[in-house]
């Protein structure tokens, strides 16, 4: 059985890291999948249904202010966590987020194997003609699922509700595309559409 997580971090910023190279992770949230194939989210009536992991860590250097602009955090919030540099990303199979790319980068884990729902939306939205006005979680969740999108969007982000997120849009993929019954079918459609 595959392993499958959707992830979202909150971190310092765009900026690298003067050794690491990429931004830190500030706070990381996991939803597990294993287990579970595309066509199970249609089951499921609330978003609320999958356990969140969430950890937080306190950077070496300074969150940018434009980071704290989006998730909320400063430095004085994270005091007593551990430390970013001791994060351990335990890698699934797939790894699943809304520009997972971003994620993947901060958790240094660049080759990873993953699904991206805004790369998915942004390629159904051009071979199905769903008439999108943009690709950002927030847009699609408030047109896709009104009700829920008056919960999880919120001034300011957390990767939990991010995660929340991420499962809605595989949800809505899922029903967009009938014939993906696996997470390694999805992968596929996701390097296949172009």
């Amino acid at each position: 059985m595959s392993k499958v997580k959707v992830i979202d971090c909150e971190s310092t910023g765009l900026l690298p890291h003067p050794i690491h190279g990429h931004p830190q992770v500030i706070e990381l949230a996991e939803i597990s999948l294993s287990g579970y194939a595309p066509r199970d989210l249609l089951a499921f009536d609330s978003w609320e249904t999958f356990p969140i992991e969430v950890r937080k860590f306190f950077p070496s250097m300074p969150i940018h202010p434009e980071a704290t602009k989006i998730h909320g955090y400063e430095e004085k919030d994270l005091v007593g966590f551990p430390s970013s540099e001791s994060l351990i990303y335990d890698l699934p199979d797939i790894t699943i987020g809304h520009n997972i790319s971003y994620d993947l980068r901060c958790l240094n884990e660049k080759g990873a194997s993953s699904i991206c729902t805004m790369t998915l939306f942004k390629k159904l939205n051009k071979n199905m003609q769903l008439g999108l006005e943009n690709c950002k979680a927030d847009y699609l969740v408030e047109k896709f699922f009104p009700e829920e999108a008056k919960t999880l969007i919120k001034q300011q982000h957390n990767a939990s509700d991010d995660c929340l997120k991420v499962i809605l849009l595989l949800k809505k993929i899922t029903q967009l595309c009938p014939k993906i019954f696996t997470w390694r079918e999805m992968q596929e459609l996701q390097q296949k559409l172009k």
